[in-house]
């Protein structure tokens, strides 16, 4: 032995292990660490991978092959990228998005970096670091939201506008006419139509001016429990709310918050209606409210069918819905209508659901300050 290896073997003789080092320094890092053999076996599943997909270590290494976490063509994308010239460098690969599939089977995007790993020149396996980009990813679909917002609510002011004036002519001479008609003539029935059609042509130039929501806001101390309770009260007597068992599970020393009480009537009455229609006027609607480090949560859980997951992300967009075009309500425009006017309360509104599991949306809004001026 040289003095040079001599002198190697004796420092590690006094410092710490340094298996356990590499051992501790895998474990703390805050991205998922994968590591795997030639052919695909995992050897290495750090704690943010466990985190990260859902599996116990125990599940993992040494008995699942890479494609089972992640899908077959995309581990062969990767391998690919890894000797290529493309992507840092042979036997490395900087990082590129991909997707990966959790103990659920849910897909889970996230940024990765690999290198292949050698042993005395001749490669033995390659590793990878994941980070998850689920909460990156939800904030830009925010921001694309919130811009596609305020694009289409100065666009559809203008729009309805326009359209108010002649549509308002329209209606006007239709009552004339209708008034100097008697009996039940085909021509009193085409009338009829007319001004049914162009009634609801109104109502749809109506929601598009509350989506731009031109009315001013007045913000002022409230408990959200009263402004729940009085949005309920408007259904409650509803013949569609017959079937519909309501729970009430406020929490305790709830704050007040800093809101437009009218506004957020609007918001709890668009998702209570969505309910309603979801569990088709038979069912359970819980109501809690939640106060958080310095936030108030108000929860709207259904047992309605649940969203499908591939138009989850969808639902707070304007102009997409579900429903039938000739429902009153199918405009598409109420749960955007929501989003901008929680947004504008500086808080923001979340949906949880699964086929089969209902549906809760979450609203959360920061506490009032302690100082309040007299109303």
């Amino acid at each position: 032995m040289s003095r040079e290896a001599e002198a190697v073997s004796e420092s590690y003789e006094t410092e710490p292990d340094c298996i356990t080092c590499w051992e501790n320094i895998i474990e703390s890092s805050p991205d998922a660490i994968v590591a795997i053999r030639t052919g695909g076996e995992v050897i290495v599943f750090n704690t943010a991978a466990v985190k990260l997909l859902g599996y116990e270590k125990p599940e993992v290494v040494g008995v699942k092959n890479i494609v089972d976490i992640c899908p077959r063509l995309t581990a062969k994308a990767i391998m690919l990228d890894l000797r290529s010239d493309d992507h840092g460098g042979p036997g490395v690969m900087e990082r590129r998005e991909v997707t990966l599939v959790d103990k659920e089977g849910a897909e889970i995007p996230v940024s990765i970096s690999a290198a292949i790993l050698y042993e005395d020149g001749r490669e033995f396996g390659s590793v990878g670091f994941f980070s998850d980009l689920r909460e990156k990813k939800r904030l830009e679909r925010q921001l694309m939201r919130a811009e596609r917002l305020s694009s289409l609510g100065k666009l559809a002011a203008g729009i309805a506008h326009e359209i108010n004036q002649p549509l308002t002519g329209v209606l006007t001479f239709s009552h004339l006419l209708l008034e100097g008609l008697e009996g039940d003539s085909a021509m009193r029935k085409h009338l009829e139509l007319i001004v049914r059609q162009s009634t609801r042509i109104r109502e749809i130039v109506q929601g598009v001016l509350n989506f731009s929501r031109e009315t001013p806001t007045r913000f002022r101390p409230r408990y959200l429990e009263e402004i729940l309770d009085s949005t309920l009260e408007m259904v409650l007597y509803q013949s569609r709310f017959d079937r519909v068992e309501l729970v009430k599970d406020y929490g305790e020393g709830v704050p007040e918050v800093l809101v437009d009480g009218a506004h957020l009537e609007q918001v709890f009455l668009n998702i209570v209606f969505n309910a309603i229609e979801a569990m088709d006027g038979a069912g359970r609607l819980i109501v809690r409210t939640r106060h958080r480090e310095g936030w108030v949560e108000t929860e709207l859980e259904d047992t309605g069918p649940g969203i499908p997951e591939s138009i989850l992300h969808r639902i707070f967009d304007p102009f997409f819905t579900t429903k039938h075009s000739t429902d009153r309500m199918g405009m598409g425009l109420g749960l955007a209508i929501s989003y901008g006017i929680v947004k504008s309360h500086r808080g923001d509104i979340k949906v949880s659901s699964a086929p089969g599991r209902g549906t809760t949306f979450t609203v959360r809004l920061p506490v009032a300050p302690t100082e309040r001026t007299a109303t």
